[in-house]
């Protein structure tokens, strides 16, 4: 059988597959963020532990191998640049939200500002998920897990 992608959707899948180390990660992070998105009084010590322990470093992880991401395609590498902003603007977010929890000195402004980079990097990552879905309508490459 006659093998008849093109060029741009081995590419888009190659890009897609390096993403399976980041989203390992990920994943743990989100999964304590929304445990702890809405620390309390009595859940304050134990989300500053989580922050500290499990959400800031995985995400250092995570925008560690989304660095590492190449791709000879020069569309996707452009657009990969909005998803590491994205990555960075997260870090940034975590550890203001670690900061904003520690037991020394509880900072409410960190709250204002973690959130504020959390903005920011969803309005990276909605960029850079777009940009992909551009693309892949551009070169009529059908990827399941992004239908709308």
């Amino acid at each position: 059988m006659l093998n008849t992608s093109s060029q741009e959707e081995k590419d888009y899948w190659a890009y897609k597959r390096q993403f399976e180390k980041v989203e390992q990660y990920d994943d743990v992070a989100q999964t304590y963020y929304a445990k702890y998105q809405l620390a309390t009084t009595s859940t304050r010590k134990q989300a500053y532990y989580a922050y500290d322990k499990v959400i800031v470093p995985n995400v250092t992880q995570a925008l560690a191998q989304s660095k590492k991401i190449k791709t000879d395609n020069p569309e996707l590498a452009v657009l990969h640049q909005d998803y590491i902003k994205g990555m960075k603007a997260k870090l940034e977010a975590v550890i203001l939200f670690k900061k904003a929890l520690a037991p020394s000195s509880p900072a409410k402004f960190s709250f204002v500002s973690a959130n504020n980079k959390i903005k920011e990097s969803n309005k990276y990552f909605t960029v850079h998920l777009q940009e992909v879905k551009a693309y892949l309508k551009k070169y009529g490459i059908q990827d399941d897990a992004l239908s709308d």
